[in-house]
């Protein structure tokens, strides 16, 4: 017998179309989908936790791991990450040391929740508007002219 949360995360309904699921048993139709619009910084961010939401949030927004709804994850994410930030430039007792352990611990699973780990990106699947392409696109030889 297991914990909670043990195992697996189930795939999302949009995943499970892609790799083909055809049982609607399996597949949740009524699956939340986050609002759209823009993401706004939260006013109450620390000044530490202010400049790490600058320096991660456009690159979260640009592979689409950041949306209104996942604001409060994000929070935490950039007030974990100031303060163990803080914790390695004076880092040098045994207690920092412990402090940057747990942090670090702490830190895990926000990092994976937005895809900022390379082994968490490859579990994350994002809808994305792409251009389309053209199917003779790779049929053009300029090397004859």
């Amino acid at each position: 017998m297991g914990v909670r949360g043990s195992g697996r995360r189930p795939l999302p309904t949009k995943l499970k179309l892609l790799r083909g699921e055809t049982r609607t048993s399996r597949l949740n139709h009524r699956e939340p989908q986050p609002p759209s619009g823009v993401v706004r910084k939260p006013s109450g961010l620390s000044r530490h936790a202010s400049r790490v939401w600058d320096g991660f949030a456009p690159t979260v927004r640009s592979m689409g791991t950041l949306t209104r709804a996942d604001v409060p994850a994000f929070t935490i994410l950039c007030e974990l990450m100031a303060s163990f930030e803080q914790v390695v430039t004076r880092q040098g007792s045994q207690r920092d040391r412990d402090a940057l352990r747990r942090l670090a611990g702490a830190l895990r699973p926000y990092l994976e929740c937005f895809g900022l780990t390379p082994s968490a990106r490859t579990r994350i699947a994002v809808s994305r508007a792409e251009a389309p392409v053209s199917r003779w696109a790779g049929d053009i030889d300029d090397t004859s002219a």
